[in-house]
């Protein structure tokens, strides 16, 4: 029920290979998770890297400790500002300590010889431009909420699938779902045959909504089409506030998350670990 995980990770397609680098750069790194499943949580062993951006949208720059993970889940993207501060010849795992317990080393940096001359203490990296997108009125928000319940171990004893109420166990056993959003499986969708959307708003409609995971997995919630500010998390209000098109819900976690409706259509709007997805967790939004 946490999604298949597998027995391995690569990166850009190969398992664990060098990453050549130089004493004293300054690299841009930029990570995106397109795992089928797995929540990587990410360690720089002798290095302190900036957070610049989450989701491609800058966020005020932010350096990591030395016991700092970067947690980024399926659908998640980062960018990181790393300062290359080894000495030649010495090499640096990156590490995945998953949340299952497992540690996989995903690359080493490997640094080559010094650069002729010196470089020069860096600055802390400014902050980027930042992209340009309405601001939600939360004076004046539609205020909604969603809870997530279902799969293994969860409190999931009845839900509507196709206008009819069954249990949790006939879910299961006859159709192959075991998640709901606000007490609705979600069929597949098939090409034609959308369903109904779980929201309907007006183009231009500033949107407040409060997500609930009562499950007992972390879910990776990803919205299509638009952006949101991630407002606050378990009722504590959120840093800056950042722009995320995915936000991860912890077990037992709530966020708060706030956008304006400004894009024409119908918007998946689902968990990114696909097998969650496939059983239940796949709707879509409407803005008209």
């Amino acid at each position: 029920h946490g999604g298949r995980f597998g027995n391995t990770v690569t990166v850009n397609g190969r398992i664990s290979e060098d990453l050549a680098v130089t004493p004293g750069e300054r690299v841009r790194l930029r990570i995106v998770n397109v795992a089928n499943a797995r929540i990587f949580r990410l360690t720089f062993p002798g290095h302190r890297p900036w957070l610049a951006a989450i989701d491609g949208h800058a966020v005020p720059p932010r350096q990591f400790g030395e016991e700092d993970w970067l947690v980024i889940a399926p659908g998640a993207r980062a960018d990181l500002i790393l300062d290359m501060a080894g000495s030649p010849g010495e090499r640096f795992a990156v590490v995945d300590n998953s949340p299952e317990g497992i540690r996989y080393r995903l690359a080493d940096l490997t640094y080559g010889a010094a650069p002729s001359a010196p470089a020069s203490a860096r600055p802390a990296p400014a902050a980027w431009a930042a992209n340009p997108l309405p601001e939600p009125d939360l004076g004046t928000a539609t205020r909604l909420s969603l809870d997530m319940e279902g799969g293994a171990m969860g409190g999931l004893q009845t839900a509507t699938f196709k206008g009819e109420t069954l249990s949790g166990r006939d879910l299961a056993r006859k159709h192959g779902m075991v998640w709901s959003f606000n007490g609705v499986v979600y069929p597949p969708m098939k090409y034609g045959d959308h369903g109904d959307p779980m929201f309907t708003f007006k183009r231009g409609e500033s949107v407040v909504m409060t997500i609930r995971n009562k499950t007992a997995f972390a879910h990776p919630i990803h919205l299509h089409g638009h952006t949101f500010r991630v407002i606050s998390r378990d009722g504590k209000p959120e840093p800056d506030r950042p722009w995320q098109d995915t936000v991860l819900l912890p077990i037992d976690g709530e966020a708060e998350i706030a956008f304006v409706a400004d894009n024409p259509g119908d918007w998946m709007f689902h968990c990114h670990i696909l097998e969650h997805q496939k059983s239940g967790m796949m709707g879509f939004v409407r803005v008209a």
